[in-house]
């Protein structure tokens, strides 16, 4: 029996073979990297969102509720709320403005977010605004809810911002 004996120089490793399973192999691992960081980024951003919505929701109910306590002002503030009688009260609307917006974002518990609200009557007119300055940030939503104000109906629109 002969035998064929076969030695391979230095350097045959890095043959045609080797280079196409490498660049095949690489192409692999970056789309699967690509495809890991880009799926769990959109699952990050879609619960931030249904986070923030759920935020703005909680804190529209702002028209809704009395607060605690009902009958609160500047002093002894614990949650706000605009609403008395089943309507928004203009008594508190005023008592809001005197209100720090640092106290104001403690009572509705805002967390990681700016919040600004307006009230627009029934011809989408601004009748009142708080706090009355700009606020710079990244804008997240607006909600706007049917709320009744001096025995009409308006518009109480929500804003949410990222601090």
């Amino acid at each position: 029996m002969l035998m064929v004996k076969y030695t391979l120089s230095k350097g045959q490793v890095f043959s045609y073979d080797f280079f196409i399973a490498a660049t095949a192999f690489t192409f692999i691992i970056a789309l699967l990297t690509y495809y890991f960081f880009y799926y769990f980024r959109n699952i990050s951003e879609e619960r931030k969102i249904s986070e923030a919505f759920s935020m703005l929701n909680s804190i529209s109910n702002i028209f809704f509720e009395e607060g605690i306590p009902s009958n609160w002002n500047e002093t002894n503030l614990i949650k706000i709320g605009l609403s008395t009688n089943n309507q928004v009260d203009n008594e508190k609307l005023q008592k809001l403005k005197k209100i720090p917006y640092d106290k104001f974002l403690n009572s509705i518990g805002s967390g990681f977010y700016y919040v600004k609200i307006e009230i627009l009557d029934k011809n989408k007119n601004l009748i009142y605004e708080y706090p009355t300055l700009n606020l710079t940030g990244k804008f997240i939503l607006r909600y706007e809810r049917k709320i009744i104000l001096n025995n009409s109906y308006a518009f109480g629109i929500v804003y949410l911002l990222e601090k």
